[in-house]
C-alpha cells in the first residue's frame, strides 16, 4: 500500500496480446459527482528504448460503456 501520494486504485493485471496492453485496476474508476471527488489511480507508466507516440486506447466499463481517449504509447 502506498501513502502520501494521490491515488487509491491500483492495478490488478496487465496482459500483453501482440502490440496491445490491457490493464485491469483492483476496483472500478469513479469520476465521482463534483471535481476531485472521484477516485483515481495510482500514477504508472511503461519504459520503452522508443520515442513515444501519440494513439487512442479505448477504455472499457464494467457495466459495458467503451470510452475512445488519447493516450501515448511507445513507437
Amino acid at each position: 500500500m502506498s501513502t502520501g501520494g494521490t491515488g487509491t486504485i491500483g492495478l490488478a493485471s496487465a496482459e500483453q496480446n501482440g502490440s496491445n496492453i490491457m490493464f485491469k485496476f483492483s476496483s472500478p474508476v469513479c469520476e465521482g459527482g463534483a471535481p476531485g471527488t472521484g477516485d483515481s489511480t495510482f500514477f504508472w507508466g511503461l519504459v520503452s528504448r522508443t520515442q513515444p507516440k501519440f494513439v487512442t486506447a479505448t477504455l472499457h466499463e464494467p457495466g459495458g460503456a467503451t470510452h475512445m481517449v488519447k493516450a501515448r504509447a511507445p513507437m
